[in-house]
C-alpha cells in the first residue's frame, strides 16, 4: 500500500516533553494516528536522511492502518469545535461540540 504523505497526512505535531512526533493519516473517512519517537527518526543519517525519515513515518502509518482507526470525534471526551455555521450544520445529531462563543459543551439535537 502506497501512502502519499504530502496529501494523506492531515495532521502532525511535535510533542517536546515526549520527544516524539505524532502523524495522522486519513483514508476512506477513517483516521489513524501514530507516535514516532525522535530518537527513531534521528537514527537516519547521511545524504538521503530526509527520504529515510519519510519512509520510516510511512512504514509506521502503514502498520497503524492494519489496526483499528482512531475513534470518531464528536464524543463527550473528544468534542467537535465547529468554526462556522457550515461546520455546525455538518455535525450529526447526538454528536458533542464545544460552542466557540461560550466555550461550553453541548450535544446536537
Amino acid at each position: 500500500m502506497t501512502i502519499a504523505l504530502d496529501s494523506e497526512v492531515v495532521a502532525s505535531r511535535f510533542a517536546p516533553l515526549e520527544q516524539a512526533c505524532y502523524y495522522t493519516i486519513q483514508r476512506n473517512g477513517e483516521r489513524w494516528t501514530v507516535r514516532v519517537p525522535l530518537a527513531d527518526l534521528n537514527k537516519h543519517k547521511g545524504p538521503n536522511h530526509r527520504q529515510l525519515r519519510r519512509v520510516h513515518v510511512g512504514t509506521a502509518l502503514q502498520a497503524a492502518m492494519r489496526g483499528q482507526p482512531d475513534p470518531h470525534r464528536g464524543t463527550k471526551d473528544d468534542p467537535h469545535s465547529p468554526a462556522s455555521t457550515q461546520d455546525f450544520a455538518n455535525l450529526k445529531s447526538g454528536e458533542w461540540y464545544r460552542n466557540p462563543a461560550d466555550g461550553k459543551l453541548y450535544q446536537k439535537p
